[in-house]
């Protein structure tokens, strides 16, 4: 270190040595330094974990708004109608009521004169799907009996009365169903082969039979496949259903499936998602299960798409597919109770709503709820 100038001294000392004896002293400069870059490290580590939670804080602040946003739009129009559906209820209660104990109203409004019920929305539905429904026919049945009703419905929605064509190249159907026409008809949907009005009819006529023998509410189990797959809305977005079954099987007795309703309008392939799953039930009627949403509801169809999308893909015939369409929602359960614990049911029940009241509904008579 002889003949060493100040500044040789200093780079000297930069490197770590600040005598001749160069152990101690370089060891204390090197944890200095040492301690300073771990300093750095973990205020660096710190900066970007505090930016990281901000960004996240704002990307979830903004995901909230955004469906706050969603919803207030979405549900806008039905919350309308439903405060429009409380005014004119309670309205009608303020009335003095005639010798029949009725709002004298009803009777003046009522076609037939006769006393009508007091439950207004079995008056606005046969008054409303009378004006608006393609068949212009009385929704009320009460004399009718189910046979007689049944036998109209087959005479106005008579599949055996249409040919399929010969350059018909979409998918066949026989019933009862197996599982290998599903699947076809699955990829066939996936090809955008549109089924064929003959088999769609007779694919509804099929699902109203099933569906007449079931309750307001369904028994679910899964002593068998230990799991259930509850779905909600759907909407027409035939690229979610197939993508939930591409992640989670198709619906079978390993397999089963809740779709709790909402199922069409507003998307543009409502019809397709309606013809897998009721192809699904008729499979497996143990293992799937499909709730009523409100949008399996006439008025609510022709307001959000359905009926739209009917015309467009069925002109020829889309009288008695709609027709049939509305009387097979008509006759969809309400909920599903899965192991006699868990209620799943499309829009929520009030804390005063009991299971023997949903049991007690006439449901097929609640042809609309607007």
């Amino acid at each position: 270190m002889k003949g060493l100038s100040s500044d040789g001294f200093s780079r000297l000392r930069y490197h770590g040595f600040t005598s001749l004896n160069m152990g101690c002293n370089s060891a204390k400069y090197v944890k200095v330094v040492e301690d300073t870059k771990s300093d750095r490290v973990i205020r660096s580590a710190l900066l970007i974990q505090k930016w990281y939670r901000r960004y996240m804080a704002r990307l979830e602040a903004r995901r909230r708004c955004t469906w706050e946003i969603f919803q207030s739009i979405e549900y806008a129009g039905e919350q309308d109608q439903l405060k429009l559906y409380n005014f004119f209820n309670d309205m009608l209660q303020q009335m003095e009521p005639d010798k029949c104990g009725q709002p004298k109203i009803l009777r003046a409004l009522s076609v037939s004169k006769r006393p009508v019920s007091m439950d207004l929305s079995v008056w606005v539905s046969s008054k409303t799907l009378r004006a608006l429904s393609v068949s212009k026919r009385p929704v009320s049945m009460d004399s009718l009996t189910l046979e007689a009703e049944d036998a109209n419905i087959y005479r106005l929605s008579n599949p055996d009365a249409i040919t399929v064509e010969p350059m018909y190249s979409g998918p066949h159907i026989t019933f009862p169903m197996t599982y290998s026409q599903l699947q076809s008809l699955i990829q066939a949907i996936k090809s955008k082969k549109r089924l064929h009005v003959k088999y769609l009819l007779e694919l509804l006529l099929e699902t109203r039979e099933e569906l007449k023998k079931l309750g307001n509410i369904n028994q679910a189990t899964t002593s068998i496949s230990h799991k259930i797959t509850v779905c909600g809305d759907l909407h027409g977005k035939l690229n979610d259903l197939f993508m939930i079954f591409h992640k989670n099987g198709l619906p079978s007795v390993d397999n089963p499936y809740i779709f709790n309703g909402d199922f069409v309008d507003r998307g543009s392939n409502s019809v397709e998602i309606v013809i897998i799953l009721f192809a699904s039930f008729l499979l497996y009627p143990n293992e799937m299960y499909i709730n009523r949403g409100n949008h399996e509801d006439h008025i609510m169809n022709i307001r959000y798409g359905f009926v739209k999308e009917i015309n467009r893909k069925y002109p020829a015939h889309a009288t008695m597919v709609l027709r049939l369409f509305e009387d097979v929602f008509s006759w969809l359960p309400i909920a599903t109770l899965i192991d006699r614990k868990l209620l799943v049911v499309h829009g929520g029940i009030s804390d005063t709503t009991s299971l023997s009241d949903i049991a007690k509904i006439d449901r097929h008579k609640v042809r609309t709820r607007v």
